[in-house]
C-alpha cells in the first residue's frame, strides 16, 4: 500500500511539472490573449454541449440496462456515470478505473447484473472509438504530409488494439472473467478472493454472453449511439476552436484531433493525465497546423469543464456516502 501511495505522488509530481513546464514553455500571456476571446455566452453554449454529451452517455446506457430486463432511473444512472467519470478522471486508471465504482454506486439488488451493464456499455464504447480513431489515422495518412515512422507507428498501435479489443469481444461471448481466472491459474497465480466468488462471476459471465447472443440488433443500435455521440464530441471541440479564434479550423481536423487524441485516455497515466494529456492535445494542434498556445488554449478550456464534471462526481461521493456501499460489492 506503501509503495502505491508512492508512485500515486511520484506520478502526480511528475505531472505537475509537465503541466508547469508547458504553460511556461508556451507563455501564459499568449493563453491568456485567447482564453479572453470567450464571452459568456460561448461559455454556457459549451457547458449546457458538455452537460448534454453526459445526458446522452447516461441514455445510452439507460439502453444497455434495459436489454438486461433492469430499468433504473435516469438520475440513479446518471450519478453512478459520474461516480465512474471521477474515479476514471483523478486515478492514473485514467479509462478504466472508475468503471467497478460506477457499477457499484447503482442502487440494485442484482449487482452482477449492473456489472455485466457497465462491461458491455464499456466495451462498445471503446469498439466505437477504436473504430473512429482507426478512420482519423486513415485519414491523417492520406490527408496530411506527417513522417512515415508516424504513421507506421499509429497503424501499429492502432492494429494491436484492434487485435486485443476482438480477443476481449470474443471472450465476452464466452465467458470473459472465467477466462481471466483460468489464465490466472495456468501461470499459478490463485486470488481467494476471486476463488471463492466463482459461482457469482459465472453468473455474471453468463449475462454478458447472453447479451450477445440474444441482442444482435441492439448491439449494432448501441455501437451506432456510440458512433455519433463521437461525432457530439467533435462538434464541442470544433466549436470550442471557433470560439477561442481558430478561423482556419475545419470540421475534419476538429475529427482528427478528437479520435486521435482518444489513444491518451486509454493509457494508464498520471493522476487525471495532469500534463500528458496537455502535451498530446498541444502535439496534436501543432500536428493539424495550429500554434501550440492556442492548442492549449483549447486543451486548458475543457479541462477546466472536465474538472467540473469530476467535482460533481465527488459531491455525489460524498453525499451518498459511496464508500460505505462498497461493502455490498459482495454481491457482484
Amino acid at each position: 500500500m506503501a509503495n502505491k501511495n508512492n508512485l500515486f505522488k511520484v506520478t502526480f509530481f511528475l505531472g505537475i511539472f509537465l503541466f508547469g513546464f508547458l504553460i511556461y514553455k508556451i507563455g501564459p500571456s499568449r493563453i491568456y490573449e485567447n482564453i479572453k476571446k470567450l464571452t459568456w455566452i460561448d461559455l454556457t453554449i459549451l457547458f449546457s454541449l458538455r452537460c448534454a454529451y453526459w445526458i446522452l452517455r447516461t441514455l445510452i446506457w439507460k439502453k444497455v440496462c434495459f436489454t438486461f430486463q433492469e430499468s433504473f432511473s435516469f438520475s440513479n444512472l446518471f450519478s453512478a456515470r459520474m461516480v465512474g467519470h471521477t474515479v476514471s478522471y483523478l486515478t492514473p486508471a485514467s479509462y478504466f478505473g472508475g468503471e467497478a465504482f460506477r457499477a457499484i454506486s447503482v442502487s440494485s439488488p442484482n449487482k452482477k447484473k449492473v456489472l455485466a451493464s457497465v462491461i458491455v456499455d464499456k466495451t462498445i464504447e471503446i469498439i466505437a472509438a477504436v473504430a473512429m480513431t482507426l478512420t482519423a489515422v486513415v485519414i491523417l495518412a492520406f490527408q496530411i504530409s506527417i513522417p512515415a515512422e508516424f504513421k507506421y507507428l499509429s497503424m501499429a498501435g492502432i492494429i494491436i488494439v484492434i487485435i486485443f479489443i476482438i480477443l476481449v469481444f470474443s471472450k465476452q461471448k464466452k465467458g470473459f472473467f472465467i477466462w481471466i481466472v483460468q489464465g490466472f491459474r495456468k501461470i499459478r497465480l490463485k486470488f481467494s478472493y476471486i476463488e471463492k466468488r466463482k459461482t457469482k462471476i459465472q453468473e455474471t459471465d453468463k449475462y454478458i454472453s447472453d447479451f450477445y447472443r440474444k441482442n444482435k440488433k441492439e448491439f449494432y443500435k448501441i455501437t451506432a449511439y456510440y458512433f455519433l455521440l463521437h461525432m457530439f464530441w467533435v462538434c464541442e471541440i470544433h466549436l470550442t476552436m471557433v470560439f477561442i479564434g481558430g478561423q482556419e479550423a475545419s470540421f475534419i481536423k476538429s475529427f482528427l484531433i478528437v479520435s486521435l487524441g482518444t489513444i491518451v485516455f486509454f493509457l494508464p497515466s498520471v493522476p487525471a493525465s495532469l500534463g500528458t494529456y496537455e502535451a498530446a492535445y498541444t502535439g496534436l494542434f501543432v500536428l493539424m497546423g495550429f500554434s501550440s498556445d492556442f492548442g492549449i488554449s483549447v486543451t486548458l478550456l475543457r479541462r477546466v469543464l472536465a474538472l467540473f464534471w469530476a467535482g460533481y462526481g465527488l459531491f455525489i461521493i460524498g453525499t451518498q456516502k459511496i464508500k460505505g456501499k462498497t461493502r455490498h460489492i459482495d454481491g457482484i
